[in-house]
């Protein structure tokens, strides 16, 4: 979701994202005790790749079907995505670029701006306008207490 309305953004802090962490991981490697943060930080940003993969099959998915016109749920979107992704892996001549370039950037990306945005860290979404639980509430509330106490 995030992508899809700022890619500009998802692509810069992903490539910022990306190059920080290989630069960290070069710097951390030339030394033995180094060598340990230095798989601790390869660690934290494969963590962050597959959170994001997770979140850009979903994305794809929904796009597929927003092109499709179909209603999908989100884990039917999700593997509709991830079977996107999988294709694009085995490309010739793209595969290498594409699973060490182009989808980790845009897995920390979307991470990053989803942190950014704060759609990860809300517990609470807004729902739409249209939504009203309250109003069928009230006629089974009065079903329910029919007749209690005296009262109708």
């Amino acid at each position: 979701m995030a992508a899809r309305l700022e890619p500009f953004a998802v692509i810069t802090s992903g490539l910022i994202l990306y190059g920080v962490f290989i630069s960290l991981m070069l710097v951390f490697i030339l030394s033995v005790i180094g060598f340990l943060v230095s798989i601790l930080v390869f660690f934290i940003m494969s963590f962050f790749i597959f959170i994001g993969i997770a979140a850009l099959s979903v994305m794809l998915g929904n796009f597929f079907a927003d092109k499709c016109n179909k209603i999908m749920y989100i884990y039917q979107s999700a593997l509709v995505g991830a079977i996107i992704i999988e294709i694009f892996k085995y490309i010739p001549y793209i595969d290498w670029m594409y699973q060490y370039l182009i989808l980790p950037v845009f897995a920390l990306g979307a991470v990053a701006v989803g942190f950014s945005n704060g759609y990860l860290k809300k517990r609470f979404y807004p729902l739409p306008p249209e939504y009203k639980p309250h109003s069928e509430r009230a006629n089974i509330r009065k079903i329910i207490l029919k007749n209690v106490n005296g009262k109708e």
